[in-house]
């Protein structure tokens, strides 16, 4: 039997999760829920928005799960406070990996956690809870993801990797294998993290110049 599941978040984000989780054989959303003062209608994708500080009244965590629907804000500091307070009030948080995505069975999906497409996490990884990670990701063998990361599409992670808490890897971005990024660093789109990074570091690569002269430089197209 599916479990009614309350999303928090009523952003674009939100509705993409909200998307995924409609496919769900586990969970059927019926309500989304926010920081009362966030709140300006009283329903988003046409199901009832309810103040998170009162949810529990109306949707006790003995009856329905929760999913914190929140990317990386504050270098993912929002969803992790989120998290910590939903654990608190007794929620079983959801996670949603994707029917395409290949994870291997000797791993374990954390709570709170969303898999995209076409993911793949090798053998002997260990991955913590409250992950994002989006389409295309590779996760190499015996690398480790720490709780509250954010590891966006097209991301590769070779061997042994350690990704610090609360890390946010950009997009197409690659780490070597038995690299170390400490906690809370921000690594940029298409960025080569060759060496260990310290916490609450910034790493990005260079944005690619427009050519001289435009489309008229070109031969054909």
């Amino acid at each position: 039997m599916k479990r009614d599941l309350v999303i928090f978040g009523i952003t674009a984000y939100a509705k993409q999760m909200h998307h995924y989780f409609s496919t769900s054989p586990d969970h059927r959303v019926v309500a989304f829920t926010a920081d009362a003062q966030y709140i300006t209608e009283p329903s988003f994708c046409g199901l009832p928005v309810l103040p998170f500080e009162t949810l529990a009244a109306a949707a006790p965590p003995d009856r329905f799960d929760l999913y914190i629907a929140i990317g990386y804000n504050g270098v993912n500091e929002g969803r992790r406070s989120k998290y910590v307070e939903a654990k608190a009030k007794g929620y079983t948080l959801a996670s949603y990996v994707h029917a395409s995505a290949v994870v291997a069975t000797d791993v374990s999906v954390g709570d709170n956690t969303f898999i995209g497409e076409l993911t793949v996490v090798k053998p002997f990884a260990t991955l913590g809870c409250d992950l994002q990670m989006g389409a295309h990701v590779h996760v190499g063998h015996d690398a480790v993801v720490r709780d509250h990361a954010f590891l966006a599409a097209g991301c590769k992670l070779l061997g042994a990797v350690d990704i610090g808490e609360c890390c946010f890897i950009g997009a197409s971005a690659t780490v070597r294998d038995h690299v170390t990024v400490g906690a809370r660093c921000v690594v940029g789109a298409g960025a080569v993290i060759l060496s260990d990074c310290e916490p609450e570091g910034v790493y990005r690569s260079a944005a690619t110049p427009r050519r001289e002269g435009g489309i008229h430089t070109l031969r054909r197209i």
